[in-house]
């Protein structure tokens, strides 16, 4: 009805599909928080005027890039932000400029196009240095440490999410952000084999994930399958079993089944399943996931290439099921 009264190019329309698809993100509903955005996207991102208009175009762009990584959808992400960024450069704007080449970088982290995000990176927190943005360099810090674990350098890594780290906890930052952050060092002290001490971070993390965010929360899930991961590698099938049980189906219901995401717990799902002889069901989930990772990531990402790879390895090993 808004939308009607108001004029199919209102502003004021855009600016509530906006806020709309910021909440839509916050429920995990992000295939339709993609929908409104990119309605929102249609309405202002054909003008060329700047000032209020500008900035609502930018700020669709970003809303809209950011929903279509959650949903899986990196390349239409980057087109996104590659055109936020183009608009934030003619503005001149450092925080909006910043912002879009922090989206970049994550497009290019999931497309497996590292170096590429390491410079978008790289200019991001320059630019929020000079501008005094404490939060935004933490979350590059967080960023550059995630690109950087998978490329597997754990030593690099480290260094940017502890940097990270210690730059919230200086300016009194102790929510979700930081503990989004301790994940992420959980999951780069685990890659350099140090397994209790990877425990005690996710216990630490998740502890404040589900007071602030609840159980049913993606950042929950999620972490619980890095959790179930780690319990496996530290040799507790069981415990690690009962942990993907939950996160697994909790995922495929905030993702969907073809989700990256939700693919690749499916995969290390599949390895545990092996470990304990539910070779049948771990043949199909591992090709299940592979498929769905094909057809996300194309065949050449390093993700799908690894992947492939160990599916081949374990199925020379095994007996027929």
């Amino acid at each position: 009805m808004f939308e009607r009264n108001a004029g199919p190019t209102s502003g004021d329309v855009a600016n509530a599909l906006c806020e709309i698809g910021g909440v839509l993100v916050e429920l995990n509903r992000h295939d339709e928080a993609v929908q409104r955005l990119g309605r929102a996207v249609d309405i202002v991102g054909p003008t060329r005027s700047g000032g209020a208009v500008g900035r609502l175009r930018h700020q669709a762009l970003l809303l809209f890039g950011h929903a279509s990584v959650l949903s899986g959808d990196y390349r239409g992400a980057r087109a996104a932000f590659s055109r936020a960024l183009r608009r934030a450069e003619v503005e001149g704007e450092s925080g909006e400029i910043a912002a879009a080449l922090n989206g970049l970088g994550m497009c290019a982290k999931y497309l497996g196009q590292w170096e590429v995000g390491l410079r978008h990176y790289g200019r991001a927190i320059r630019i929020a240095r000079r501008a005094g943005f404490w939060r935004s360099e933490a979350d590059l810090l967080h960023n550059l440490g995630g690109i950087e674990h998978a490329r597997g350098r754990f030593r690099r890594a480290e260094r940017w999410a502890q940097a990270g780290i210690a730059l919230r906890r200086h300016h009194g930052d102790s929510g979700v952000p930081l503990a989004l952050d301790v994940a992420a060092l959980a999951a780069i002290v685990q890659g350099r084999g140090q397994l209790d001490a990877a425990a005690r971070l996710y216990a630490q993390a998740l502890g404040v994930l589900r007071a602030r965010l609840g159980a049913r929360h993606f950042e929950v899930a999620f972490n619980m399958a890095q959790l179930a991961a780690l319990e496996h590698a530290r040799g507790r099938l069981r415990r690690s079993r009962t942990l993907y049980t939950a996160a697994l189906p909790a995922l495929q219901r905030l993702l969907g089944a073809r989700h990256p995401v939700v693919a690749r717990v499916a995969a290390n799902f599949a390895v545990l399943l092996g470990d304990v002889g539910e070779l049948r069901r771990a043949k199909a989930l591992e090709s299940q996931a592979l498929r769905a990772l094909e057809s996300v990531l194309g065949p050449r990402h390093p993700d799908v290439v690894e992947l492939r790879s160990a599916v081949h390895d374990r199925a020379s090993r095994r007996s027929p099921v």
